[in-house]
């Protein structure tokens, strides 16, 4: 059966993007100057008319105005055949500031949201950029129809202008072939049916036509190019154009500035908004998390929600569909883990030079743990915490490089049954040369090392005694004693220097120790209650599952 599916995308000097550009324009000219501006600018044009409205609250003044007789100019809206001058069109402007309502809970004291809401992220394998075919030609004949305008290629063509793609899916799901292309461009009262059709075809159509075949190659299938229904300007004219011709809104293309209908969008725009409303800021922060797990080969295709209420910094939901793909619960839990999803942190940015670039490892806490113990933990610790950072040359780094892109092509390959094997192999021996390379930067670096501080001194003893006495010893009051100190102080020094509370310390290695007794031993499990020094197995049963969430017997069945 055919399965069509119908996206479209609208060029900068369609009434409504016209709209976006100069709300995101006010925006930018507050961020430039006060980086904590908070801007809802909405923009209404029509005939010989722009308003713009919302509410601004900033350190600065920016010359709104001004800012949106620039936009106008740089989309080409200068008079003549356009039908709307920026130069003469009326502006008017109704800016009030922030309600305090609203501003007492985005703070940096509180950092919640600017608004309740839900906001959607989508990614897919059917193209690089991980997003539908459809809106992806789409965009790219929009854009470029933009481009042949303003480099002169095109001459004939105005500022205003839609496109649409509709593809043919397969069975497998995977686009198959191009089914239908529209393309409605405003043009000079002179410019003939057939110049639009020659003119577009050559410099729009097929050079984006020759991208989607590229696209095939991402998923490894074969995309019909030449089958496809032409429609370019279906009534035969499109001269007036623009504002003067239609009313453009902020906001309105929102299905435009998502995924083109292919997947949901939340309720709210985009445009014109700074970054603590989280209907942009989330909907970009869930686009990217849907990137990330599509990217990693979890699933082909993933969908994340987020919620948010006002005020409060952390989504009151997250939801992660992979149609099948993958395990949501576990996800849920990682993407909770992994990605920052407050409001502050997801605008959190940091400067980077232009030539930087970086990989990254991600691994569960239960990898590690099965990863061997090598040399001196205590050493490693307080080396990476005076030297966090530290050169590498270009063999190391070549060979890190290696051990990534083979541990992610290995991930990929779901159909080797021994997947999982190979990987925690690749892991170790991956572990064993950062080792190498620590071992290898430690002895030049002790030399500079600053003296211990008291306060380290304390934590590296406790450190020691704990290696000894952890599995028989469980009481604050055991350590302290060992070093003359108090519980209280002891307690204090730990969690200042290491972000751990004795008590933790001595929780994660006891429970470490009964997680590799459960994996590789055979011990049975009162054996191993003796052994780490629990009154009967089900004082240790009890004890266990309080920190893993299931039974010792739970546990090692899983393994």
């Amino acid at each position: 059966m055919r399965k069509l599916f119908t996206s479209e995308s609208v060029t900068e000097g369609h009434p409504d993007k016209v709209c976006d550009r100069i709300s995101d324009a006010v925006l930018d000219a507050v961020l430039a100057k006060d980086s904590e501006g908070r801007v809802a600018c909405e923009t209404c044009c029509t005939t010989d008319t722009v308003f713009i409205a919302g509410e601004i609250t900033s350190k600065v003044d920016v010359n709104i105005v001004g800012i949106a007789r620039r936009v106008l100019r740089d989309i080409g809206y200068t008079g003549g055949a356009s039908g709307f001058n920026a130069n003469t069109c009326k502006i008017e402007v109704a800016v009030h500031k922030q309600s305090p309502d609203i501003a007492m809970g985005t703070g940096d004291d509180v950092g919640g949201a600017g608004d309740q809401g839900m906001m959607f992220g989508y990614a897919c394998s059917e193209t690089e950029q991980l997003m539908p075919l459809p809106i992806m030609l789409a965009h790219q004949m929009a854009y470029r129809l933009t481009q042949r305008r303003k480099d002169g290629t095109i001459p004939f063509i105005l500022p205003d202008g839609k496109t649409q793609v509709t593809v043919e899916y397969g069975e497998d799901g995977m686009p198959s072939r191009i089914d239908t292309i529209v393309i409605s461009t405003q043009h000079y009262e002179n410019a003939t049916e057939e110049q639009l059709l020659e003119s577009l075809t050559e410099n729009v159509i097929t050079p984006i036509l020759k991208y989607a075949k590229h696209f095939a190659g991402v998923y490894g299938g074969d995309l019909d190019i030449d089958t496809y229904n032409l429609y370019i300007n279906p009534t035969g004219r499109f001269v007036q154009g623009g504002p003067a011709a239609d009313t453009g809104l902020t906001g309105r293309k929102i299905i435009v500035d998502t995924y083109g209908g292919y997947a949901p969008h939340g309720g709210g725009a985009f445009s014109g908004k700074d970054p603590t409303k989280v209907d942009r800021s989330a909907a970009y922060m869930a686009r990217y998390i849907a990137k990330n797990i599509v990217d990693a080969g979890i699933c082909s295709r993933c969908q994340v929600q987020l919620a948010y209420a006002i005020g409060v910094a952390e989504p009151v939901s997250v939801r992660i569909d992979t149609f099948g793909g993958a395990d949501e619960e576990k996800l849920v839990k990682a993407v909770r883990q992994c990605f920052g999803l407050t409001p502050n942190q997801i605008i959190e940015h940091r400067q980077f030079s232009a030539n930087f670039r970086g990989i990254f490892f991600a691994v569960s806490k239960n990898l590690l743990e099965s990863l061997p113990k090598v040399g001196n933990v205590l050493s490693f610790f307080f080396f990476l915490k005076d030297y966090p950072c530290f050169d590498l040359n270009l063999h190391e780094q070549e060979m890190i490089k290696e051990y990534h892109a083979f541990i992610r092509k290995r991930l990929r390959n779901k159909e080797d049954m021994y997947r999982r094997e190979v990987v925690m192999g690749l892991m170790q021996g991956f572990f064993f040369e950062l080792c190498n390379i620590f071992n290898s930067y430690a002895p030049d670096s002790s030399a500079v090392v600053k003296s211990k501080s008291r306060k380290e001194y304390i934590f590296e003893r406790f450190y020691e005694s704990l290696i000894q006495s952890y599995q028989s010893e469980r009481s604050v009051k055991f350590y302290a004693d060992q070093l003359c100190l108090t519980p209280k102080h002891l307690s204090g020094v730990v969690k200042e220097i290491s972000g751990k509370t004795v008590g933790e310390w001595i929780d994660e290695l006891v429970i470490l120790e009964a997680k590799a007794l459960l994996n590789s031993s055979s011990m049975n499990i009162q054996e191993i209650a003796d052994r780490l020094n629990f009154a009967n197995q089900s004082f240790f049963g009890k004890y266990f599952k309080h920190y893993t969430g299931m039974s010792p017997k739970e546990y090692r069945k899983s393994r």
